[in-house]
């Protein structure tokens, strides 16, 4: 294409992007090319979630395999993702052109499509903020829930703190195309982080990873293949969907529930989340109804019963191995199944300091590194009680909220860093 009518036909698309349109009609912003890939990483193989899946296929009868496959795919997965569905896209799409209009009208926004390598095509919004305000130079990625769309989702809290921000849908969610199955979610997410990188020009360092409940599992495979980052900050997540699904079905179901979504929708958020070594937030829903596994009928969901919990636990046991063990698990469960004013009673009880902690962690970096698993020693009982606590309360904040409600800015921050000062 000669120079000149290329240049003409960019402007004319940068000028069409100040409309809404219908997206299936606009161009490709940015390809997924596997020379950016190799460049960037090595592709993760998800070696460990293969290994299960295998492993439930070789423990159930082909029978139950056979009608795991069909409740998957016929309305298992409409179930895990609703906002896949044409029926909840046409019901939202007046709400979904109004909020992309604000982003672009408000904010600036620029709206693109990415074609993944399985060739999918991404609804992208990108707001840049850098050189505008103090935390513009970050760019925060936010993936949303399984009814969420960047047009009215989780983005709109890094928007306000004036981050620069690119939201994007999911496979089959508003103007992108595709299925959201986990293998169609790792290519997505590969190609909006080599977006991020090699089309807007960000460094690894300078991004953050922002997800909202389900939107937990592409955060996470944000954080493993893209280990450089700068922080991740998961809210209202769970840490694997089999145990999550069980418990919103008929307890008969049991067995037919846990192989359907382990061999088809495996779906685990702290496996992946494992492999990332940088900063990590959890925001935890007090009365956050849809990943408690216990709900009474008349009262409260069972704060014990957050699967956010068993998130927490299972990163600080694999970055703290030495402090969270079996003499500092159960009173790190007592902790969690209390509500925030019990928990800051419990610290003044345990006299948890701070400062104590924090040096004894900061000591152990300066002569060891940052590396996880860490092997810190505690010869006191009480004082690895104590550090197991402070642990606690740098990985997670408290919401008192429902599982829906938009977060306050309030709680979106840098994570703690080890052997930084508090």
């Amino acid at each position: 294409m000669p120079v000149k009518k290329r240049f003409h036909n960019l402007f004319l698309q940068e000028e069409l992007a100040s409309y809404d349109f219908e997206f299936w009609g606009w161009p490709v912003d940015y390809k997924w090319d596997s020379a950016g890939a190799d460049g960037d990483k090595k592709r993760a193989q998800r070696p460990a979630a293969k290994t299960r899946k295998s492993q439930a296929s070789d423990g159930s009868s082909m029978p139950l395999k056979i009608l795991g496959y069909l409740a998957m795919h016929s309305f298992g997965q409409k179930m895990i993702y609703p906002g896949s569905t044409s029926l909840m896209n046409f019901l939202l799409s007046s709400m979904l052109n109004q909020g992309r209009a604000h982003l672009i009208e408000e904010k600036n926004g620029k709206r693109a499509k990415i074609l993944t390598e399985d060739n999918n095509e991404l609804d992208t919004m990108f707001i840049d903020r850098r050189g505008q305000h103090r935390n513009g130079d970050i760019l925060v990625i936010s993936s949303e829930g399984n009814g969420g769309f960047y047009e009215m989702g989780c983005s709109g809290t890094p928007i306000e703190l004036n981050y620069s921000v690119l939201g994007w849908n999911r496979p089959g969610f508003g103007g992108s195309t595709g299925t959201p199955w986990p293998e169609s979610e790792e290519k997505a997410v590969e190609a909006v982080m080599m977006y991020a990188i090699h089309k807007l020009g960000f460094e690894p360092h300078n991004i953050a990873v922002f997800a909202w409940s389900i939107g937990g599992f592409s955060g996470a495979l944000m954080a493993r293949s893209f280990p450089d980052i700068k922080f991740v900050v998961l809210d209202a997540t769970f840490d694997d969907l089999v145990p999550l699904a069980v418990s919103k079905m008929p307890p008969s179901w049991g067995n037919l529930v846990a192989q359907s979504v382990r061999s088809n929708l495996d779906l685990n958020i702290a496996e992946q989340l494992l492999y990332y070594q940088g900063p990590i937030l959890l925001i935890r829903r007090t009365r956050d109804e849809m990943i408690s596994t216990d709900m009474p009928a008349d009262s409260h969901p069972n704060l014990a019963s957050n699967r956010g919990n068993d998130l927490l636990l299972k990163v600080l046991q694999f970055r703290y191995p030495t402090v969270v063990d079996s003499t500092t698990l159960p009173v790190m469960k007592q902790f969690l199944s209390f509500e925030t004013f019990r928990q800051v009673q419990m610290l003044q009880e345990k006299e948890v300091e701070y400062e104590v902690c924090n040096e004894l962690i900061t000591q152990h970096v300066a002569q060891n590194g940052t590396h996880f698993p860490m092997s810190i020693v505690v010869d006191q009982a009480n004082l690895k009680e104590k550090l197991a606590l402070f642990l606690i309360t740098m990985h997670m904040e408290n919401f008192e909220s429902t599982h829906n409600a938009p977060l306050p800015g309030k709680f979106f921050r840098k994570p703690w860093i080890p052997g930084a000062r508090l």
